[in-house]
């Protein structure tokens, strides 16, 4: 039957045999992840223990074997094989630096240091060198040699804000908030389109109860001193938000020097305290809204939201005045 659809595809009997041995492999690889969720590791490692051998510039076959390993904590395992496809590629840096974070976790640190030196010694600097080895030393848990890795290449780069997401997500995981909040301001300044990706990365901090104060201390501090601080109100605005600051939103927009870049966010912020009934901030961010919008839309939109916010206060607050 193969022979017949050879001659039929003017397919040569190597090429069937090369396709016959592609499809083996996608098969052996489907058995090695289904033993894998199975928990039968071992079969799973033995399987991709062979793929590896006969496909050894398979980057996929590799990943999953030494991803096992490490899950199962069969460091040495690991370590003779980054040694046998180190002989055939004594200069592949991928491959040093996983050597390097098996040898921390194996707590043979001098000798991961001295393997990550060797890198940064041997290597021209550039962004994405120092990238690198930081997130080979934090797969290894290395956070400190991490951290001391994305300083020296600020440092070598001269550029204040170089790494400073990287680093920001180094200090959350260390629980220091004030430096990675001052980080994601940083980042924030040179990418403000990033403001969602930060105001999530700040968010996850605040399930720490002790990070809350810290972290709004260091953005209030950084509205005092940019020049444009629109993107650090928009965050700070949705941190209160979050941990049901209400109060502080309508104050923080009630004593800012309010630009055209913060109306969507002041009208989108309105919005969702009217969702949480919180009237009397709501109305106030309308009002501001309405004063100061340019198009008639924005001004249009703010004055219906203000009509429903005093609206509602009206019966949930009877000595409430009435806008006549």
């Amino acid at each position: 039957m193969i022979l017949f659809v050879g001659l039929t595809t003017g397919l040569p009997a190597q090429g069937l045999q090369a396709k016959d041995g592609r499809n083996q492999d996608q098969l052996l690889l489907m058995r090695a992840q289904t033993l894998e969720r199975m928990g039968r590791t071992d079969e799973a490692a033995e399987i991709y223990g062979s793929l590896v051998k006969n496909n050894p510039s398979n980057q996929l076959y590799y990943l999953r074997l030494s991803n096992l390993l490490r899950q199962t904590n069969r460091l040495d395992d690991l370590l003779a094989i980054i040694d046998e496809r180190l002989k055939l590629a004594p200069n592949d840096i991928e491959l040093v630096l996983d050597k390097a974070s098996v040898l921390f976790a194996k707590n043979e640190k001098a000798e991961a240091q001295t393997l990550w030196n060797q890198i940064l010694d041997n290597n021209a600097a550039s962004p994405m060198l120092f990238t690198r080895i930081a997130n080979s030393q934090l797969i290894a848990g290395a956070t400190d040699d991490a951290l001391q890795t994305l300083l020296l290449g600020r440092q070598r780069l001269s550029d204040p804000a170089a790494y400073a997401a990287d680093l920001a997500r180094v200090y959350a995981a260390r629980m220091v908030y004030d430096k990675a909040s001052e980080e994601y301001i940083r980042h924030l300044e040179r990418y403000p389109q990033q403001a969602n990706y930060i105001t999530q990365q700040i968010i996850a901090m605040l399930k720490n109860n002790n990070a809350y104060p810290i972290i709004t201390a260091v953005f209030e501090q950084a509205m005092t001193v940019t020049p444009e601080p629109a993107a650090i109100r928009t965050i700070l605005g949705r941190v209160y938000f979050f941990e049901k600051d209400y109060n502080n939103i309508s104050r923080m927009f009630a004593a800012a020097d309010i630009v055209k870049a913060d109306l969507p966010e002041m009208l989108e912020m309105a919005r969702s305290l009217e969702r949480e009934h919180a009237w009397e901030p709501a109305s106030e961010l309308y009002l501001s809204v309405s004063q100061k919008a340019q198009n008639a839309d924005d001004r249009g939109q703010a004055l219906l939201g203000l009509a429903r916010t005093y609206e509602r206060r009206l019966l949930v607050e009877p000595a409430y005045p009435s806008l006549g």
